[in-house]
């Protein structure tokens, strides 16, 4: 019983990392292009790798200070003016 419970878990997470997968394709697609919706999922999940990371921090030590400091550096870089006007913000 235990193998099919594991089996069926498997595929799940599976089935959960192609659709992850396919979005941060089309992520990276867009930022190429210069897809306005493109920044503001962006800012989004860089909002929330800031929160995650923070509190990573605080429960697991400073293994988790390497992806706070590059999810605030990602954000910063999505601030800039040249980088909002390429993606159509102003």
């Amino acid at each position: 019983m235990g193998t099919i419970v594991a089996g069926a878990l498997g595929l799940a997470m599976g089935g959960i990392f192609i659709i992850l997968g396919l979005v941060y394709l089309a992520l990276g697609v867009g930022c190429f292009k210069g897809w306005p919706w493109v920044w503001t999922v962006g800012v989004i999940i860089m909002i929330i790798s800031v929160i995650v990371g923070l509190i990573s921090l605080f429960t697991t030590g400073a293994g988790a200070l390497l992806n706070l400091i590059l999810a605030v550096i990602i954000l910063y870089y999505l601030f800039r003016p040249n980088v909002k006007a390429w993606f159509g913000k102003t």
